[in-house]
This record gives C-alpha cells, structure tokens and sequence, in this order.
C-alpha cells in the first residue's frame, strides 16, 4: 500500500514539475517579450525628446511656454471696470459718523 502511494505521489510531483516548467518557460517568454516592448518605447520616447528639442526655439523652457486660451475664456483687462459715481454729499446735511470696526 505505501509502495502505491509512493508512485501515485511521485507521479503527481512529475506532472507537477512538467507544468510548474512550463509556465516558468512562457513567464521568461512574455518578460522578453515586455523588454523589446519598454526598449522600443524608450527609443520613441527619446525621439520624441529630439523632436521637441529641434522645434523649440529656445528662448524659454517649454514648462513656461503660454498655454492657448480657449475661446470661452474671456480676456483679462488690466485695469477694473468702472464704477458707478458716488452721489453728492449734502453740504447742510447730519455730520455722518465714523465707521466703527
């Protein structure tokens, strides 16, 4: 009866060992894989640095470069809007007190 048990186990650790390879070989296959991938985007990444560095003219760093406005956005006025005149004070009136805080 051991002796049966023995072989059934060893059979299942074998059959064990045959997918647990397996799936080590497809794993090692897809990490190749996602290294050709991060090397290909890491030399597009670096073209694309090379293209922004040829397009900029170089005045200012791009970080500080003015972002467009869209067109819903109305435009700043430098100065505040006028204000409505402020009504005559009454020559012979009551002295208005001072404010209190």
């Amino acid at each position: 009866m051991s002796q049966a048990t023995s072989v059934n186990v060893n059979l299942h650790v074998e059959e064990f060992k045959k997918l647990l390879s397996q799936e080590v070989a497809r794993s090692m296959h897809d990490l190749g894989r996602i290294r050709e991938e991060k090397k290909h985007l890491e030399q597009q990444i670096a073209e694309l640095f090379a293209t922004k560095v040829k397009f900029s003219d170089g005045s200012r760093p791009t970080s500080q470069q003015p972002q467009p406005r869209r067109p819903s956005q109305p435009l700043a006025s430098p100065h505040p809007p006028p204000q409505a005149p402020l009504p005559p004070v009454p020559s012979g009136g009551p002295a208005l007190a001072p404010p209190r805080f």
